[in-house]
C-alpha cells in the first residue's frame, strides 16, 4: 500500500462543490445538492470535458450537514489527436496512509490526500509541481489556515477586464512560479495579512512543499480549464470536535474560448444559464428544484469517477413537472 509516485492507492480511499455540499452556480446561485453516500455525480460535463465528484456521508455530523464532497476527478480529452488525455483523480484516505504516518514524512493532508494522474492506477501523496502531461500542470502543497481561500470567481476568456486583472488572466499557470500564484492571490484568503506574512516567510526560506498540515491547496491547469481546490478537515487530535469530516471545495477559476463555445451539463454546468421566475421576473438563485432539469440527485450521478453519462443530459427544462414555454421563463 505505497502512496509514493508509480504505486496504488490504499483500499480505504475515498474517491468524490464545496462541501456539506453547497453548489455555488457561475451566475450566482447558491443551493445545496444532497447527494448518495459513496455516489459520483457529474458537476460539469462538455464535449471535450469533464468534472465528477464523490459524496461521503460522516456520521459523527449534525444531520442534514453530513455529507460532505470527498474525491473529485477531471477530465480534459481535448488533446485526444495526438494522444494525451488528461484524467486527474484525487482521493482522500480516512486516516493517513502507512508511509506518511512517520515523523519523517512529507505528505498532503497530513497523509490523508492522494493524486493520481492516469485515472486512479498510481498515486503520489507529496506536495509538489507536476506536469503529467503536455499542456497540464498540478501544483499542491500543504497550507496555513489564515490562507485557505474563502473565494474564487469563475472567469471566462472572453470577459471584459481591467488591466491588471486581464493581464492576470492571461498569464498561464504554467507561467507562474508556484509561490508567485499564491502571493497573487492573498486578498482572496481567510486572513490575508497573516497569509502574507506566511508567504513571505515561504518565498524567504524557498520551502513550500516542505510544509507540514492538515489542510492543503491544489491548483490545477489543462488547456481547457483551470481549478483551485482546497481540501480541509477536521483536526484529530482535538478531543471536543462535534464533526469528523474530511471536504474538498474546488472553484473553476478559468475557461479556455474552447470549453466556452461547448454545451455544459452537470449540476454546475446548467447553472451557466440564468434561469427566471415567470411572474416576478426576477433571477431564481436558490431553489434547487427550478434550477436544475433533474428534479432528483440520482439524475446526476455517474457510473464512477471517470463515468460521462448521467440521466439529466437527456431531460429538457421543466417548470412544475411541465415543459417550459418559451414565454414562460427566460434563459439567458
Amino acid at each position: 500500500n505505497n502512496a509514493e509516485a508509480g504505486s496504488h492507492l490504499p483500499n480505504n480511499a475515498e474517491a468524490g462543490s464545496q462541501g456539506d455540499p453547497i453548489i455555488i452556480g457561475l451566475k450566482g446561485q447558491v443551493f445545496k445538492f444532497e447527494g448518495t453516500n459513496g455516489k459520483w455525480y457529474s458537476n460539469l460535463a462538455a464535449k471535450d470535458f469533464s468534472w465528477n465528484m464523490r459524496f461521503r456521508k460522516f456520521e459523527t455530523c449534525p444531520r442534514d450537514e453530513d455529507m460532505f464532497i470527498s474525491g473529485m476527478s477531471i477530465t480534459d480529452s481535448s488533446m485526444k489527436h495526438i494522444g494525451h488525455t488528461s484524467n486527474i483523480l484525487i482521493a482522500t484516505t480516512s486516516s493517513p496512509i502507512r508511509e506518511c504516518v512517520e515523523d519523517s514524512a512529507l505528505c498532503l493532508g497530513g497523509g490523508t490526500l492522494h493524486i493520481s494522474f492516469d485515472g486512479g492506477h498510481t498515486f503520489v501523496s507529496q506536495p509538489g509541481d507536476y506536469h503529467p502531461t503536455p499542456g497540464s500542470r498540478l501544483i499542491a502543497h500543504n497550507t496555513f489556515g489564515a490562507c485557505s481561500r474563502e473565494w474564487f470567481d469563475y472567469e471566462s476568456t472572453k470577459e471584459k477586464e481591467n488591466a491588471a486583472a486581464n493581464l492576470r488572466r492571461k498569464r498561464s499557470l504554467h507561467e507562474i512560479k508556484p509561490l508567485e500564484f499564491l502571493t497573487d492571490k492573498t486578498s482572496t484568503m481567510t486572513d490575508p495579512i497573516e497569509c502574507d506574512i506566511w508567504v513571505q516567510d515561504r518565498k524567504e526560506k524557498e520551502d513550500l512543499f516542505n510544509q507540514r498540515g492538515l489542510w492543503s491547496t491544489i491548483y490545477i491547469e489543462t488547456p481547457l480549464a483551470a481549478f483551485h481546490i482546497e481540501y480541509r478537515q477536521s483536526n484529530p487530535d482535538r478531543v471536543d470536535r462535534v464533526c469528523d469530516f474530511q471536504s474538498l471545495d474546488a472553484w473553476v477559476s478559468k475557461v479556455s474560448d474552447e470549453l466556452e463555445s461547448q454545451e455544459w451539463n452537470g449540476i454546475l454546468g446548467e447553472t451557466r444559464k440564468v434561469i427566471y421566475d415567470p411572474v416576478s421576473g426576477q433571477q431564481i438563485k436558490t431553489d434547487r428544484s427550478q434550477l436544475l432539469r433533474g428534479k432528483n440527485d440520482v439524475d446526476y450521478e455517474v457510473d464512477g469517477p471517470f463515468g460521462l453519462t448521467h440521466a439529466a443530459l437527456g431531460y429538457n427544462m421543466t417548470w412544475d413537472g411541465l415543459p417550459i414555454a418559451s414565454e414562460s421563463v427566460v434563459i439567458a
